[in-house]
């Protein structure tokens, strides 16, 4: 806990700050003269959460206020010349990413992906900011990345956020920022996956780096699962659904999670594919795309199997009632509701109905016992 004298100190310099940006004349020299006075103070702000408090209160003042867009340009241009050399100017380099994300916070300002640079990603993550590392979830979240900026994303920079990952997992004052490194790494591993998409033609660190070390990182598991039991941000939802399609697929990685997670994931997913909303049809395939796996796996053995059948027996269904798609092989008697047994499923569509026939197909000898 900060001492009295040092809490003093933080709202002197907050009342100076406020005072320079009060004598401002636009919102341009208002972010230099907000920049100049947090870098020559800078040791008096010893943790990341106190320079989050300093930047919001910097960003909501009038000035910054009437002219967002402009306080964003200055911000950037500052930013793009600290890039020629950021290793002589970390801590600039810290003032200006921790005012531009807050500028987005509160006014919903644009934030536009900086090209990679060898220094860029190990400054966002430095000194377990929670506000620099939701920054970079964001720039990762705004666009496909290419190929080159990928590159930037090395095995050592993955193993560093593995590591805080576990690091900061025992911590109730960082659970946040444990969270933050959490979803960052899914949010990569989704980049990943996007450029791999069509074909192969990078490896992915997140997948790569997390084989070799599978009994390390159970606290990344456990939280994951937690996230995912609990999620009710679809974004989200799908970077955990993806996260976990890939560590499935993936022979080395597909003994990550315990018998209990495993269990936890397949409740979730009999859960929400009938929870989901239309306009989650997305996320409700990818729902039961992660079936395959997780009834295959010799840990869950016939967990739950008669929910299983229930479920792909009703998204299965036509809307005719009782007629039932021909698959190849022996088939299973569809177990249904009341209501479908009648009605069928009108609301599930097309293309939902292809997966769970596909689903059906590929676990048919197990949905058979």
């Amino acid at each position: 806990m900060a001492s009295p004298k040092h809490l003093e100190a933080l709202l002197q310099l907050m009342t100076d700050v406020n005072a320079l940006l009060d004598q401002a004349l636009n919102a341009e020299s208002a972010i230099q003269a907000a920049v100049d006075a947090l870098m020559a103070n800078h040791t008096i702000i010893s943790t990341g959460h106190e320079m989050d408090v300093l930047c919001e209160h910097i960003v909501r003042h009038s000035i910054i206020d009437s002219a967002s867009d402009e306080a964003l340009a200055e911000l950037l241009f500052l930013l793009k010349g600290l890039l020629k050399d950021l290793n002589e100017n970390l801590e600039l380099g810290r003032v200006v990413l921790t005012l531009i994300y807050y500028l987005g916070i509160v006014y919903g300002a644009n934030v536009i992906w900086i090209p990679a640079h060898p220094c860029c990603f190990g400054l966002l993550l430095a000194s377990n900011s929670l506000s620099r590392c939701q920054l970079l979830f964001q720039v990762c979240l705004l666009q496909e990345m290419s190929i080159s900026e990928l590159n930037e994303f090395t095995p050592e920079l993955i193993v560093v956020l593995f590591d805080s990952v576990e690091r900061t997992s025992h911590s109730d004052e960082l659970e946040d920022y444990n969270y933050a490194l959490i979803k960052l790494l899914l949010v990569i591993n989704d980049q990943f996956m996007m450029k791999n998409h069509a074909r192969n033609v990078i490896e992915n660190q997140i997948i790569a780096c997390l084989s070799p070390r599978l009994f390390l990182g159970k606290s990344l598991g456990g939280n994951i699962i937690f996230m995912f039991n609990r999620a009710d941000n679809s974004r989200l939802q799908r970077l955990i659904i993806r996260f976990l399609y890939i560590v499935f697929k993936t022979p080395e990685t597909a003994t990550f999670f315990y018998t209990n997670d495993l269990r936890v994931i397949l409740d979730v997913v009999l859960r929400e594919s009938r929870a989901v909303a239309d306009e989650d049809e997305e996320i409700q395939q990818g729902y039961l795309n992660l079936l395959p796996a997780l009834l295959h796996n010799s840990q869950l053995q016939n967990y739950k199997l008669d929910d299983v059948k229930t479920l792909l027996g009703e998204l299965r269904r036509q809307d005719s009632g009782n007629q039932q798609s021909n698959s190849p092989g022996k088939d299973v008697p569809l177990p249904t509701t009341p209501l479908s047994a009648f009605f069928g499923n009108p609301s599930v569509k097309p293309s939902t109905r292809r997966v769970a026939e596909r689903v059906f197909f590929e676990c048919r000898e197990i949905l058979s016992k």
